[in-house]
């Protein structure tokens, strides 16, 4: 790095290191460097020469910052007119005329007009003789970090963590990142060091081969370093958004209870999405019982929202998911997610994953199996019959809304990402399941005596999740 308050010789570029003179260059990466005659990029005599990789000892990136008028600047390019400059909107320059880019400006300006003039050296590629251990610049290979003006070897970043050297250094502390790829020529031939250990290499060779070789064998060693970028630190928590439940038009509530519905912000989040779900769903029963108990729920003022968002979720996996995988031929799985424990938060509803999960694709192939439709004319006949009385009807109506689907139950789980996708996967089993019965009927093993409510009797187990969401804040 060169600073100095002012100079006439700017650098910006790539600079190749051959035959101990410096030159610019282009294509840094390249098998065959290209070296330029000129810096300044509208010069008319420029001409390019191309040299081969192996001959040039190093490459290197120089970035140039300085001051203009006040104004803190990086060097972008050198012409014959002066030195192209870019400075950012919050800090142009008074007085002077400048190419306004929108965020940015440019212009063009004697390099004599720069101060504060900083310029910094990032190697691309060295080429030595041997390796080195010891130095300024020791031999690297892997993964490097700068941090506090020191470059040392670096990990993987870990929850706004990274390791280097010894310690452990936070994101924000670390100012650039690159990777060394280094190869060498041992007894000849050319190997790619892979790891350092001590004074030991682990070298693959052009076949494949690997071998543990002393780090003195290796001759001609270059090393190509490329930028890395530094890694976000994770972004700090942010609260959840969360839509205001909505009310179907015409949901046949009063006024007061529909000005409560939409317009609580998070207040009571799972009790008024319940009760607009419920008003979708209600038949006109349903809908007294809403009448009935619309003073309750205007006057609940308590903390116990998460808990009523958990007795919704235990109905839809319970309930709602056991019943239709009763009624579509899946006796084993209704049993298991009926006889799971109560849901009363994350952890607990997570117990239903391992059924639904193995359980989803079978149903799927049953689904696919069944897709054509009964298979025979009896068949059909059984079939009209096992959907007489609705019973399976009432089923459709009522899960298309009251179920929680594709989403976390309020704001204190430790696992929302966790329980929507468990919520969706509960609603895409409960959607084939829906197919299996519309083609085969309800399974006759399901009767009014089972312990999996149909019909009526559903619609009433999903209304009834309202008197039971009030009845946790009521005194006991």
């Amino acid at each position: 790095m060169r600073a100095g308050p002012s100079r006439t010789a700017i650098r910006v570029g790539h600079y190749a290191d051959v035959a101990e003179a410096v030159h610019p260059c282009e294509a840094p990466y390249s098998p065959r460097i290209r070296l330029r005659s000129t810096e300044a990029d509208d010069d008319p005599t420029l001409t390019i020469r191309e040299v081969d990789r192996a001959a040039v000892t190093r490459v290197f990136r120089v970035t140039t910052t300085a001051v203009w008028h006040d104004a803190p600047v990086e060097v972008q390019a050198i012409r014959l007119a002066g030195v192209v400059v870019l400075g950012q909107a919050a800090s142009r320059p008074r007085g002077v005329a400048v190419r306004d880019t929108g965020y940015t400006w440019q212009q063009v300006v004697d390099p004599t007009e720069l101060t504060q003039v900083v310029e910094r050296e990032t190697d691309l590629l060295r080429r030595r003789p041997r390796w080195v251990v010891d130095g300024p610049v020791p031999t690297q290979v892997g993964t490097y970090a700068e941090v506090g003006g020191r470059t040392l070897p670096s990990g993987e970043a870990l929850a706004g963590l990274l390791p280097v050297g010894d310690a452990i250094a936070g994101l924000g502390e670390v100012t650039a990142m690159s990777t060394v790829s280094t190869t060498a020529s041992l007894a000849g031939a050319r190997v790619t060091v892979r790891s350092v250990d001590g004074s030991n290499a682990l070298v693959e060779h052009t076949d494949g081969r690997a071998d543990v070789v002393p780090v003195g064998d290796l001759t001609d060693v270059a090393e190509e370093i490329r930028s890395l970028p530094v890694p976000a630190p994770p972004a700090a928590p942010t609260a959840r958004v969360i839509r205001p439940p909505r009310l179907a038009p015409g949901a046949g509530v009063s006024p007061e209870l529909a000005e409560w519905v939409t317009s609580g912000g998070t207040r009571n989040r799972e009790l008024r999405d319940l009760v607009a779900a419920l008003a979708r769903a209600a038949d006109a029963d349903g809908a007294a019982m809403i009448a009935q108990e619309t003073p309750r729920i205007l006057a609940v003022d308590d903390d116990l929202d998460d808990a009523r968002g958990y007795l919704r979720l235990d109905w839809t996996l319970r309930t709602a998911t056991a019943t239709w995988a009763a009624i579509g031929g899946f006796a084993d799985l209704a049993d298991a997610l009926r006889m799971l424990p109560p849901v009363t938060d994350d952890d607990t509803a997570l117990n239903a994953r391992p059924l639904l999960e193995q359980a989803s694709p079978v149903i799927d192939r049953v689904r696919i199996a069944v897709r054509r439709g009964p298979a025979d004319q009896w068949e059909e006949i059984a079939w009209r019959a096992a959907r007489k009385g609705g019973r399976a009807d009432a089923l459709v109506e009522v899960c298309k809304s009251v179920p929680v689907h594709g989403r976390a139950v309020g704001t204190s789980g430790s696992a929302p990402g966790a329980i929507a996708a468990l919520t969706s996967l509960a609603g895409a089993i409960r959607y084939d399941l829906g197919r299996i019965v519309a083609k085969r009927g309800i399974d006759p093993a399901v009767t009014d005596a089972s312990p999996y409510p149909l019909g009526a009797a559903f619609r009433r187990s999903a209304m009834e999740l309202l008197v039971r969401a009030l009845a946790l804040g009521a005194p006991t």
